[in-house]
């Protein structure tokens, strides 16, 4: 199968992740970038979320957190999907058999990890549990996670380069001694006003370069609440189970605790640099005047009142190539571009 653009991307930028990335927080993360599953957001998400009161989290942030990823497979594209590995680890404690041991931990834990019954808009929060806003703003319960950083106290790491690589700059070129590569449909999409994002066709050839750089690169575990028990998992792996339950069914990639969000990869400040053929200029001359946000490998740039739009244009290097160029703004919240899974088969 051929190499696209995305591929190369992806590989390079591993490889920054696992020569580079800088101290993790919490003993949960490995020291080898590759020694757990690594997915990547496409397109990378904005890391915005704070809460909205005391106590108190947004369904956005805590469907990331919570939701159980669609697979476990190193390199796949993360998708959050709406099963909710809380509600699996309480499936996965309820369905012990009354004969496992020790029984007072699972009895313990099965406490713990019950939401609560009382109404969150009148009650505290009881420990392990946030009361989740969701999108009427009626309030509910949702298991509670803490990054070990918010964006904005990681924002401040950033600049005192504590937390993060610094600056990382990652060169794609189009042509290979094995020949050509191909982009994808997604690689550039442009969106005018109050409308929808529409890829940009690069025809064979027309793509020469691609450069994407960011001011920090840093990794932010992921906590979970008092509501989880880690012991469990290990003690609880081989049952006994009821039901008919078997240990395939409670653990691996297709079981009740396939894995979770444990870290996520955040880069701040992206820019690109993006050479392509005359050709593709010309043809879409138009839609990059006119759009008010450009998406470049996942990332996404919006015009600032320095630069109104958010592509720059200037000629190539080479004759007959056209340079296109963009950057995120410094006030703007980081991007996750990747996660790493904790699995528990």
């Amino acid at each position: 199968m051929k190499t696209t653009v995305e591929d190369a991307l992806r590989a390079e930028l591993r490889q920054v992740l696992a020569e580079q990335t800088a101290n993790p927080e919490s003993s949960l993360a490995s020291a080898n970038v590759g020694a757990s599953p690594l997915q990547w957001l496409e397109p990378a998400l904005r890391w915005d979320w704070v809460p909205t009161v005391d106590g108190t989290m947004g369904d956005v942030a805590h469907h990331f957190y919570d939701g159980v990823p669609a697979s476990i497979e190193d390199g796949a594209p993360f998708v959050s999907t709406s099963a909710s590995f809380s509600g699996r680890y309480l499936t996965f404690l309820r369905v012990l058999s009354p004969s496992f041991e020790p029984v007072e931990e699972l009895k313990e834990s099965l406490e713990r990890a019950t939401p609560p019954s009382t109404p969150p808009a009148s009650s505290s929060n009881p420990p392990g549990w946030t009361k989740v806003q969701n999108k009427a703003s009626l309030l509910q319960w949702g298991a509670d996670y803490t990054p070990a950083k918010s964006p904005y106290e990681w924002l401040a790491g950033m600049a005192a380069r504590g937390l993060t690589t610094g600056p990382v700059r990652v060169d794609v070129q189009a042509s290979t001694r094995e020949g050509r590569m191909d982009a994808q449909p997604s690689l550039l999409k442009v969106r005018a006003k109050q409308g929808t994002l529409k890829p940009l066709e690069l025809k064979d050839g027309e793509l020469l370069s691609l450069t994407v750089s960011m001011e920090g690169l840093g990794r932010v575990p992921l906590y979970t609440g008092h509501w989880f028990n880690g012991s469990m998992p290990i003690l609880g792996r081989k049952g006994p189970f009821k039901g008919g339950y078997t240990p395939e069914q409670v653990f691996g990639a297709k079981g009740l605790l396939s894995g979770r969000v444990a870290e996520m990869m955040v880069a701040y400040q992206p820019s690109f640099e993006l050479t392509v053929a005359s050709s593709f200029f010309e043809r879409h001359a138009e839609d990059l005047a006119s759009a008010e946000e450009v998406q470049v490998a996942g990332f996404s740039f919006r015009g600032t009142r320095e630069a109104p739009g958010p592509v720059r244009v200037s000629p190539g290097f080479a004759g007959g190539s056209v340079g296109l160029s963009g950057a995120s703004a410094s006030f703007e919240p980081p991007f996750i571009v990747a996660v790493l899974l904790e699995t528990f088969d």
